[in-house]
């Protein structure tokens, strides 16, 4: 051929690398292996001159050499092979006569060879995808699509050419040549997320089996924390470790497989699980020292303290168990209250469990508080009985408060017969409450054994002194009066928000120390007397209370004085009705009973009486105290009587005395 008609570089390239393919294989070659025999600047020639796919490009370029001419007629081609592929020779290389075809080769023999080619490369079995992604820059598999490698190794498994071996997980997806031994091509580690928490898995369960081995027992069941542990100890890779949830998901999925590995054993909790291999019977486990999770092993504290004590129980008696036994102690959070806190079902208005979440139930029911302490108690207990059990303490804790006797001797000293007579009738009508009640829960069934008989005690003291009350001599001075046989024990009561805004202005500490208006119960303590109400499931603090509080603690000497006069003539009574006929009393220190006790009760009638005896009042001191009374008690005409005082008495101290009155106002009345 002479110089003039030399072929252009790009087919020069594309004819040297089919004659030497001939040459290499000594028969017509695909287009397939022209592209192998490329030199790597013969390639990037082709790439770099045609926008075209290699083989594309290739086949036009032969196509042209084929064609006779002065200069081409080179290449030829002898026919095609069985998988419909056409293949090319050099005149230079191969006659005609001389051109054989490739050997027929099958798409599944193409496919064994690409799954031993790639085992051999990687030094283990493959699975499917592994084939599929070393395929894919091999020109020789280019033809091969992903869907026909997976069809390909099927047929391949079936007919006995691959061999499958299995992994850790549930699927039988690693593949080997038949003629390999599956020994030698084992992965040395798991290849995918599934297999990392089996082989995790099986890593513990062994460990497991040899710690109950060397202390006599069963062997415990796994958690699944325990398993996200040991993957990190194992040197796990995989980016689903990350995620806690991918942990639990990949052990449920081992389970419900047909062909599981391992069993879940279900706690009270969809959260708090076990796992054990699927052959393990739960006869075969430790079981009973077992806890999944934290909110279990409180559960199980809370549990054997009401056993052992056979009552619902508070903080620091679940913390003596878990001080007892290290294996209940929590391993997620910082301190067993903590726990607690998060394993409790706290109880609604109606009595029933509520849940913080609808996905995790609690392992503990808050029952109520006794002394300020809260109560504990399984969820799977009996929760009426515990119940009763509180309600039956905090009946006996105010019996205790009540102090009967002590109320029975000092409602002897009263100065006022009516308020004498109310405060023992008040008495008699609590103690029937009580006993009532008690006698209630025992025939109910609620109150059992020695609860039982400790109510039984408790019943006979309060029908002692309802018996007592009721054969208590009325004095001579009450007979002309209607008093009610039954006196109200209702309570005018302060909620903390309402004692927080009373006190705020005067009470410097509170100022300081209070932010939020349920401090004021830590801050006052048990200084100001709480009572129940029908209203409210907490305790609320007895308005009256409060002021003698207030009175005293920052309250000026007449302030101090009528505090003082008021809370030792009403104890615990509040009903007004019982002060009313001693207004009018004969004697003066009666009325000035009166007139201090009706300032701090604070009725509408009883205002109205403090006025009257501002203006009608015989003594100047009792008119004067009737003045701070009802100034005290928020009377709105107690600037105008304040006038008139000034100018009917006329002595200098009860002109300044009423001018303070005057000019007093809200809180500042409690300074005088």
């Amino acid at each position: 051929m002479k110089a003039s008609e030399q072929p252009k570089k790009t087919h020069a390239a594309v004819l040297r690398a089919l004659e030497v393919a001939n040459l290499a294989l000594g028969r017509a070659v695909t287009i397939e292996e022209i592209i192998e025999a490329l030199a790597p600047e013969e390639r990037v020639l082709l790439e770099r001159t045609y926008d075209f796919p290699l083989g594309a490009v290739i086949g036009s370029i032969l196509k042209l050499l084929s064609v006779p001419s002065e200069n081409r007629g080179l290449v030829y081609s002898p026919g095609l092979t069985n998988s419909r592929r056409r293949c090319f020779a050099s005149t230079r290389v191969l006659k005609p006569e001389e051109a054989a075809l490739p050997e027929a080769v099958t798409r599944r023999e193409l496919v064994v060879a690409l799954v031993r080619h790639a085992a051999l490369e990687l030094g283990r079995a493959v699975r499917i995808v592994d084939a599929i992604k070393f395929a894919e820059d091999r020109p020789e598999y280019a033809r091969l699509s992903a869907s026909q490698i997976q069809n390909a190794i099927i047929a391949a498994h079936v007919k006995g050419e691959l061999i499958s071996m299995p992994l850790r997980g549930l699927h039988r997806n690693l593949y080997l040549p038949a003629d390999l031994n599956p020994e030698d091509y084992a992965p040395p580690k798991p290849l995918h997320w599934i297999e990392w928490v089996k082989a995790a898995f099986e890593d513990l369960w062994d460990e497991h089996v040899r710690d109950a081995k060397e202390l006599g027992r069963l062997p415990r069941p796994a958690t699944t924390r325990q398993v996200r542990a040991r993957l990190v100890e194992m040197g796990c890779d995989d980016p689903k470790l990350q995620d806690k949830a991918t942990v639990v998901n990949a052990l449920w999925e081992l389970s419900k497989h047909s062909n599981a590995a391992l069993r879940r054993i279900s706690r009270r909790s969809r959260k708090s699980l076990f796992w054990c291999p699927v052959d393990v019977p739960d006869d075969g486990l430790d079981l009973g020292n077992a806890y999944a999770s934290d909110l279990e092993r409180v559960g199980a504290a809370v549990a054997r303290a009401t056993a052992r004590l056979e009552r619902p129980v508070t903080l620091r008696e679940i913390e003596q168990e878990v001080e007892n036994d290290s294996a209940l102690r929590p391993m997620n959070y910082p301190s067993v209250s903590k726990a607690v806190t998060a394993a409790v079902d706290y109880l609604d208005s109606d009595g029933n469990a509520k849940t913080r979440s609808g996905y995790i139930q609690g392992h503990v029911q808050s029952i109520g508080l006794l002394k300020a302490k809260a109560l504990y108690y399984p969820t799977i207990g009996n929760a009426e009985q515990a119940r009763a059990y509180v309600e039956f303490r905090q009946l006996e804790e105010a019996w205790e408060e009540l102090r009967a006797d002590e109320q029975l001797y000092e409602a002897q000293g009263c100065r006022l017969p009516t308020v004498a007579v109310g405060r023992v009738r008040l008495l008699a009508l609590q103690a029937r409450r009580f006993a009532g009640r008690l006698r209630g829960m025992i025939g109910a069934g609620e109150l059992k054994g020695k609860w039982a008989d400790e109510a039984e005690i408790l019943i006979e003291r309060a029908e002692a002194i309802d018996e007592r009350a009721r054969d208590w001599p009325l004095p001579f001075a009450v007979g002309e009066h209607q008093l009610p046989e039954q006196p109200s024990d209702l309570v005018p009561t302060l909620t903390k928000e309402e004692l927080r805004a009373l006190l705020h202005p005067i009470y410097p500490h509170l100022q300081q120390k209070v932010e939020r208006a349920y401090q004021v119960t830590t801050l006052l303590s048990n200084r100001i007397r709480r009572v129940s109400t029908l209203f409210s499931l907490h305790k609320q603090y007895d308005r009256t209370d409060a002021l003698f509080f207030a009175a005293r603690r920052f309250g000026g000497k007449e302030c101090v004085f009528l505090a003082g006069l008021a809370s030792a003539e009403l104890g615990l009574l509040r009903d007004p009705t019982f002060i009313f006929p001693a207004v009018e009393a004969a004697d003066p220190d009666a009325r000035l009973a009166a007139v201090a006790c009706l300032a701090f009760l604070q009725t509408e009638k009883g205002s109205d009486l403090l006025k009257t005896r501002v203006m009608k009042d015989n003594e100047k001191g009792i008119r004067q105290s009737a003045l701070w009374a009802y100034a005290f008690a928020q009377g709105e005409w107690a600037h105008d009587l304040a006038t008139v005082m000034m100018r009917h008495d006329g002595a200098e101290e009860v002109r300044e005395f009423a001018a303070q009155i005057a000019k007093a106002d809200g809180a500042a009345i409690w300074l005088l």
